[in-house]
C-alpha cells in the first residue's frame, strides 16, 4: 500500500513532511524494534504527543526547554520502539 493511502484516512493530501516520517518509520523496521502498529498510527501518536506537548507548555512546571525537549522525546522513543534500544545506536539516513 502506498504512503499517501495509508494516510487516506485524514481526507486530504498528506503533508510531504508525514511522507518523510512514514518512509522513516519503514526503514527503522528493517533493524530496529519498532512497534507492531500501522505506520499512520504511530505518526498519528507521535504528532499528538508532540502537539499536546507543545500546547501544554505550562504542565512542564520550570523546567528549561532542553528538558522538556528530552522529555517529549523518551515519551516518544517510548511509543515508537518496542523495547529498549541502546543509546550506542546510530541512526544514520538513507539519503
Amino acid at each position: 500500500m502506498s504512503l499517501i493511502k495509508k494516510l487516506a484516512y485524514m481526507g486530504e493530501r498528506p503533508l510531504s513532511s508525514d511522507l518523510v516520517l512514514l518512509k522513516r518509520f519503514q526503514e527503522l523496521r528493517q533493524t530496529y524494534p519498532v512497534r507492531h502498529i500501522a505506520d499512520a498510527a504511530l505518526l498519528t501518536m507521535l504528532l499528538g504527543i508532540v502537539s499536546r506537548a507543545a500546547i501544554d507548555q505550562t504542565t512542564f512546571g520550570a523546567e528549561d526547554q532542553e528538558t522538556r525537549v528530552r522529555h517529549i522525546l523518551e515519551v516518544c522513543m517510548g511509543v515508537l520502539f518496542r523495547e529498549p534500544v541502546p543509546q550506542t545506536a546510530k541512526l544514520t539516513s538513507q539519503a
